[in-house]
């Protein structure tokens, strides 16, 4: 063997241990576009090293949003308008290589909403980069940490995420004809390359351990149109199929809207009951934990408390140590959280390397507990944290929490009392003192705090609430807001 083709294998092998070997690449890449398929408002683009299927440290994800009001063409003859879309023309003559200015047509109105997007040029109203950004940040509730520009984007303050606002242009501008009839992804797996061969999934813990910290980029929320559409009509091998099958369970975790379980038509609400919980029965097969303590909260909203407890009771059963927690939780100090497979995880994962992915996963996995704005299934006491699109729990701070609350009900101020504990065990362990108190820390104080109310001891829940106050600068949680009601 030659010196360079050793030198090139040496340098394969790092590759495959810094980012990932040639299949899980690949699945990474199937991945995102699963997920992509999923999201449930504008269409968006797993973009940078994340959608590239490469699994970099200390990377940032990054996001493409395709922006449906505009639509581009490359001159005002090419502009449909019975299009809902705002067109804009291009124009590369007056800017540098690579750049284009964006102009609304002749003639054209420029609505009320539109205006502070639009400076005036001599062309006329010009699209403003600087304007589009800005408005884009304003949008946001300053509870969320979307603060920044950075570059095209618009990015977290911790600089974790970069959101780019793309326009669309629906033929290949005249710059990139040449590029029509170029395979781009010819070294590639695509969504389209899975559907036409077998794909085996190699048989050892280390491939499984980088596979399962991908697939927590699984945060689908709607668009199960879309989702079953190309499950039955796109998905020919086992694994794209296991992978849609997870995004579909993931999706039925995500009921409907709130208004129709406090209905006083008995027939809609009974319809509704059957939905809702169809729709959960199918979300228990999402991972090994969070399903069925959304459905747990189910009964809970519906005042099944003792069928709310079985279930809960089940599912702290399943909380053993073979369980595996998913990215979601990694930046956070967590008990019992582990960054790297332990021994025992390990060995399952060995035990189970002939099952199928989906299987794996469904029964290792541990997600957050996710609701959307204005849940049917979340208790009341919570809904003043739904003033953002999505909030998320963790599973075991939340199954304590309700377990307080369906014993409070039933007036079983001992078992309160020990769901109590649990919840001051989960947010006060040393490491956590230790640090700032941020995302499911911070949710299982505000537990904390409306354990103690709703027992009367309103110093206690002034405390939680006071702590966590003080850290949330961007108001994220409702701790400001209970707290004033306190005083």
């Amino acid at each position: 063997m030659s010196i360079e083709k050793s030198e090139s294998l040496i340098f394969y092998e790092y590759l495959c241990q810094k980012i990932g070997s040639e299949e899980a690449v690949r699945m990474r890449r199937l991945i995102s576009t699963v997920n992509n398929i999923g999201e449930p408002y504008d269409k968006t683009i797993t973009s940078g090293s994340l959608g590239e299927g490469l699994h970099l440290k200390g990377s940032d994800i990054d996001i493409m949003i395709i922006e449906s009001s505009f639509k581009v063409y490359e001159s005002e003859k090419e502009v449909v308008l019975e299009d809902h879309n705002t067109p804009l023309i291009m124009n590369t003559e007056e800017t540098q290589p690579c750049f284009a200015q964006l102009y609304l047509p002749k003639h054209w109105d420029i609505f009320y909403d539109c205006k502070n997007l639009f400076q005036k040029h001599h062309m006329g109203w010009v699209l403003s980069s600087e304007l589009y950004k800005k408005y884009y940040i304003s949008l946001f509730p300053s509870r969320l940490p979307i603060a920044k520009i950075h570059g095209p984007c618009l990015s977290d303050i911790y600089e974790q995420l970069d959101l780019a606002y793309c326009i669309q242009s629906d033929k290949w501008i005249f710059q990139a004809q040449s590029w029509q009839g170029v395979n781009c992804f010819a070294a590639s797996e695509t969504l389209q390359d899975y559907q036409n061969q077998a794909y085996k999934i190699p048989e050892n813990v280390g491939f499984m351990q980088k596979i399962i910290t991908t697939l927590s980029t699984f945060q689908c929320i709607g668009r199960l149109e879309s989702l079953l559409y190309n499950f039955l009509h796109h998905s020919r091998t086992s694994l794209s199929k296991g992978l849609f099958a997870l995004q579909l369970a993931r999706a039925c975790n995500f009921t409907p809207d709130a208004k129709y379980l406090y209905c006083s038509e008995n027939k809609l609400q009974y319809s509704m009951y059957k939905y809702v919980l169809s729709h959960l029965l199918i979300g228990l097969h999402s991972d090994a934990v969070a399903g069925w303590i959304m459905l747990a909260s189910f009964f809970y909203a519906y005042e099944n408390y003792f069928a709310s407890l079985t279930v809960i009771h089940y599912t702290l059963q399943k909380y053993t140590d073979e369980k595996i927690y998913t990215v979601p939780f990694n930046s956070m100090n967590l008990p019992g959280l582990r960054k790297t497979l332990n021994p025992i995880q390990k060995n399952v994962l060995n035990l189970m390397k002939k099952e199928k992915l989906y299987t794996i996963l469904k029964a290792l996995t541990i997600y957050p507990v996710n609701f959307f704005s204005n849940s049917s299934v979340i208790p009341q006491v919570l809904q003043l944290d739904l003033r953002s699109k999505l909030i998320s729990y963790h599973p075991l701070s939340f199954a304590n929490f309700l377990c307080f609350l369906c014993n409070y009900h039933l007036h079983d101020i001992t078992s309160c009392n020990d769901y109590l504990q649990q919840l001051h065990h989960f947010y006060s362990i040393e490491e956590n003192l230790m640090s700032t108190p941020t995302g499911y820390i911070q949710a299982a104080m505000i537990f904390g705090g409306i354990a103690y109310q709703l027992l009367g001891n309103n110093n206690m829940a002034r405390q939680l609430f006071q702590v966590i106050a003080e850290y949330d600068e961007y108001n994220v949680t409702s701790a400001a807001i209970r707290l004033y009601r306190l005083t």
